[in-house]
C-alpha cells in the first residue's frame, strides 16, 4: 500500500526532526539558567503534555465534521517547522527562557496529533485487510527509529559545531515529513468479494407468501 508506506515515512521523518528538539532546548536552558535548569526542563515537558490535549481535540474536531483527515495531520506535523524557527530566532536575538518555554506549545500540538493520527490512519488504510496489528507495529517502529536517530545525530552535531547548527539540521526532516504526508491518500481500501459475508454475495431473498406454502405438494 503506497499510502501506508508514505505515511510511515512521514512519521519517521517527523520524529527524526522533532525528538531531539526538547532535549536540546532543555540543555540550553540548563546551561544558561544554572540551578533553574531542572524546573525549566520540567516546564518544557509539562507544557507539551498539556497542549497535546489541544492537538487531539483538533484532530477529532476536523474528522467529526467531514473534513479530510489530512488537514489536521498536516497542521500538527507541520508545527515542527515554526517551532524550530522560533527557537533559532530567540537563541540569536533574545534568549528569553520564558519565550523558549512558550515554543513547546508547538510540540504539544504535534505530539497530540501524531499520537492519535497513527491509530486513525492505520485503522483507515488497513480496513477490511486484517493487517492492522502488523502495520501499526511498522508505524511505531518508524516512530522509534526516527526518535533514536534524531537524538544520535543531534548529539554529534552539538559536539562538532553548536546547538544552533543541530537545530538547523532538524529542519530538512520536517520538510520531508510534509512532502510524504501530502502524497498520502487516506481512504479505506476497496472491499473484495472474498471479504464480504457469503449471504450478501447472492441475490436478494424475495418475500414468501405464507398462503402459497405447500401448493407445489398439493
Amino acid at each position: 500500500n503506497k499510502s501506508m508506506s508514505f505515511f510511515v515515512l512521514s512519521v519517521f521523518f517527523f520524529h527524526l526532526g522533532n525528538a531531539a528538539v526538547l532535549p536540546l532546548l532543555g540543555q540550553i536552558l540548563a546551561l544558561e539558567e544554572g540551578k533553574n535548569g531542572i524546573p525549566f526542563t520540567l516546564a518544557l515537558i509539562g507544557i507539551a503534555q498539556i497542549t497535546s490535549v489541544g492537538g487531539v481535540y483538533m484532530l477529532d474536531f476536523f474528522t467529526n465534521r467531514d473534513y479530510t483527515i489530512n488537514v489536521p495531520i498536516i497542521i500538527g506535523f507541520g508545527a515542527l517547522l515554526p517551532r524550530i524557527c522560533c527557537i533559532l530566532v530567540l537563541l540569536n536575538f533574545s534568549r528569553n527562557p520564558y519565550a523558549l518555554l512558550a515554543t513547546q506549545v508547538f510540540d504539544g500540538l504535534g505530539a497530540g496529533v501524531n499520537g492519535l493520527a497513527i491509530l486513525r490512519v492505520t485503522k483507515t488504510l488497513t480496513e477490511n485487510t486484517n493487517r492492522f496489528g502488523l502495520v501499526f507495529s511498522i508505524a511505531n517502529s518508524g516512530h522509534t527509529f526516527g526518535a533514536a536517530l534524531s537524538n544520535l545525530v543531534a548529539g554529534y552535531l552539538v559536539v562538532w559545531k553548536s546547538y544552533e547548527i543541530a537545530l538547523v539540521m532538524l529542519l530538512p526532516p520536517g520538510v520531508l515529513c510534509l512532502i510524504f504526508l501530502s502524497l498520502t491518500k487516506i481512504r479505506a481500501p476497496p472491499v473484495k468479494d472474498a471479504d464480504v459475508p457469503i449471504y450478501t454475495q447472492h441475490s436478494t431473498i424475495t418475500s414468501i407468501d405464507p398462503t402459497k406454502i405447500g401448493e407445489r405438494y398439493v
